[in-house]
């Protein structure tokens, strides 16, 4: 049997962790609680992506909702801290990802003149969250 997507195993393993904790089902709630986060941590670290791996929930429709904290930087610099909502659905060629920067417009504008073009870095960051979640799944041990 191929491999999963991390996409796909990280969803189902979502899923999974939520059915348990709506049955009470803490033991099992806590083990997918860690598998998620393995999962998680192959996540590529460096080149902005300093701050831990990614956060993780479903939406009910299935959708994967993906947070992280990009460390944004100029010619001189760190200029600070953004974070993306990335989200993932599935769909007929595999993925589709919306990306999107979580700043109120003052803080868009400072980093815009700090020379930061936030919207080529939500394409670089759609384009490493595109990489890995469409890359074979580690193989973890069966539970």
């Amino acid at each position: 049997m191929p491999n999963r997507t991390i996409a796909a195993a990280l969803a189902l393993t979502l899923e999974a962790r939520d059915r348990c904790s709506q049955a009470g089902n803490t033991a099992w709630e806590e083990r997918h609680a860690q598998a998620i986060q393995a999962i998680l941590d192959t996540f590529p670290t460096g080149s902005g992506f300093d701050a831990g791996p990614p956060s993780a929930e479903m939406a009910e429709d299935g959708t994967l909702i993906l947070g992280v904290e990009f460390h944004a930087m100029n010619e001189h610099g760190y200029v600070g801290w953004i974070t993306f909502q990335v989200t993932a659905r599935p769909s007929w060629l595999g993925i589709d990802l919306d990306v999107h920067p979580i700043l109120d417009s003052h803080e868009y504008h400072a980093f815009q003149q700090d020379g930061v073009d936030v919207e080529d870095l939500a394409d670089y960051v759609g384009e490493v969250f595109y990489d890995w979640l469409t890359s074979p799944a580690p193989n973890r041990e069966a539970a």
